[in-house]
């Protein structure tokens, strides 16, 4: 039977997928670059009473600088900063490693750990650890998508059906970038409300001084939209996200890469209502057993206490 002409375009349409796959899979690798830059800007209500619905916008930077040798393997160091320029007072985040489509992470004497698996496809699971918990999210999808001149494997993960009641994940992993939600979102996933202004975006990302993505919802990597600019301290500076919160705040800081650092929260009594020391790298708070109304946040570190009004 001769065959028709449809066949040589499906069979060049197979072609053009199969290529277009495999130049995916050569494209270029942040976690493995000297001078890697992930750009994520953190959006989340702070009202006054002038402006009661005010959204802020910070931006923290990570990057790669140094390395160590752990058992005759080379990990990259990651560290975070909150200026965009300066590396003064920037955070050592941990170590990375790159092992073909795998990306290990680790801290100093604990075990690696999967960061990324970027040869997942759809059905397969990834396992989320959510405040102590595990869950395994399964990909809804994967495609292929073209910036900066390469192609890149692009990784849809459905929501997490066992906590999607709290919120929405929306993860999207870019291959060889990482999360939508920034570098490390993995280590800490966390779920956004969207009765609020709630996020965290990957802005850009930056490899050898060149930009290799920009994220078309920003026009600038760097985005400070702040309304109150008061420092409390320069040496220590804080921030706590969102505020008004629901279940859960996010904290950033220098003490989030040591240990020692004690949260107390207070209500308008003066009575305390939460108290935890914070482990290292921990971010998240869930406060989801206090009542609606106004607490003070209370961040001990190094001998000083550092305070933030939060609101429920």
């Amino acid at each position: 039977m001769r065959p028709t002409l449809t066949e040589p375009l499906r069979l060049t349409a197979l072609l053009a997928g199969y290529f277009a796959v495999c130049t995916a899979l050569q494209a270029q690798n942040l976690f493995a670059e000297e001078e890697a830059r992930w750009h994520l800007t953190h959006s989340y209500v702070n009202p006054n009473a002038d402006n009661p619905t005010f959204t802020e916008k910070r931006t923290t930077v990570f990057y790669l600088a140094g390395d160590s040798v752990v058992s005759g393997d080379t990990w990259r160091a990651v560290h975070t900063r909150t200026d965009e320029t300066s590396r003064a007072g920037s955070v050592f985040e941990g170590l990375l490693r790159s092992s073909g489509d795998v990306v290990l992470y680790r801290t100093a004497g604990a075990a690696p750990d999967t960061l990324y698996d970027f040869s997942l496809e759809a059905g397969d699971y990834f396992i989320f650890p959510f405040e102590g918990d595990t869950v395994p999210v399964m990909v809804a999808e994967t495609d292929v998508i073209e910036f900066g001149g390469e192609m890149r494997k692009r990784i849809i993960f459905e929501e997490p059906e066992s906590i999607a009641a709290l919120g929405l994940m929306n993860e999207v992993w870019i291959e060889g970038v990482g999360s939508v939600h920034g570098p490390l979102f993995p280590l800490a996933p966390r779920l956004f409300r969207t009765e609020f202004a709630d996020g965290l975006d990957l802005t850009c990302t930056e490899a050898g001084g060149e930009s290799i993505w920009q994220n078309p919802d920003f026009s600038e990597c760097f985005v400070s939209n702040v309304l109150n600019t008061e420092v409390k301290d320069d040496a220590v500076p804080f921030s706590v996200y969102p505020n008004p919160f629901v279940q859960e705040v996010y904290l950033e800081g220098p003490f989030l890469g040591g240990s020692g650092a004690e949260v107390r929260v207070y209500d308008m009594q003066g009575r305390k209502v939460y108290g935890a020391q914070l482990p290292m790298g921990k971010r998240q708070l869930t406060l989801n057993g206090l009542g609606t109304g106004v607490y003070l946040l209370e961040i001990s570190w190094q001998g000083e206490s550092y305070f933030q009004k939060i609101v429920k």
